[in-house]
């Protein structure tokens, strides 16, 4: 069974764009899923929200692509959340991911790369996509672009993987030591608890 969370109450703690697509399951720790992408509405939202896609792109989408049901691309999406989800957890537990997923994902990235483009405005060097402004591409693009930067730029060790929640993120702390998403929520929450524990073994 699957409900769903207004996209609008989303925490951003994953310290990266696709990290953060990857949490876009309330908890995954739970038996039953909570997600905040329930439509194409809320993948286009997400998307702006997160700074993937600037306020045009969002409003061309949501003309062109606004649904109050799962189409076929957005079913697609959610299929690339899980198969990001996947790798990150196959890189955080030091394995080498399922033979199937290093293939797709790869398939996943020529699609995306084969539409990067450079841009020069005056001096400046700006990237970008060769797509229609309206082009659901313009969503994915970007993450699938930042997954790849995480893992062949980025420190994979500081991939994490919240014990609370099963959230993932990028750990920016100068010890490299963070455990929790964030401790506003998940880290007060099992301090907490431990505090409740001690209590009650004192009190025996």
């Amino acid at each position: 069974m699957v409900k769903y969370f207004n996209i609008n109450d989303i925490r951003l703690d994953g310290g990266s764009l696709c990290l953060n697509f990857v949490n876009t399951v309330h908890d995954r720790t739970k038996e039953i899923r909570i997600d905040y992408l329930g439509n194409m509405d809320d993948l286009i939202l997400w998307s702006h929200l997160t700074g993937g896609i600037d306020y045009q792109v969002k409003e061309k989408l949501l003309k062109v692509y606004s649904t109050n049901h799962m189409d076929q691309f957005h079913s697609e999406t959610i299929k690339i959340r899980e198969l990001l989800h996947r790798i990150f957890i196959s890189i955080i537990r030091k394995k080498t991911p399922d033979t199937k997923d290093r293939i797709w994902f790869n398939e996943i990235l020529s699609k995306h790369f084969s539409t990067i483009e450079l841009d020069w405005n005056g001096h400046n060097i700006e990237e970008g996509w060769n797509l229609p402004v309206d082009h659901p591409q313009l969503i994915m693009a970007p993450i699938i672009k930042d997954a790849f930067r995480l893992m062949t730029q980025g420190n994979t060790g500081r991939i994490k993987e919240c014990p609370k929640c099963g959230w993932l993120f990028y750990d920016t702390s100068k010890n490299g030591r963070r455990k929790w998403c964030s401790m506003i929520t998940c880290g007060s929450q099992a301090k907490a608890i431990e505090w409740y524990h001690r209590q009650r073994k004192l009190a025996q």
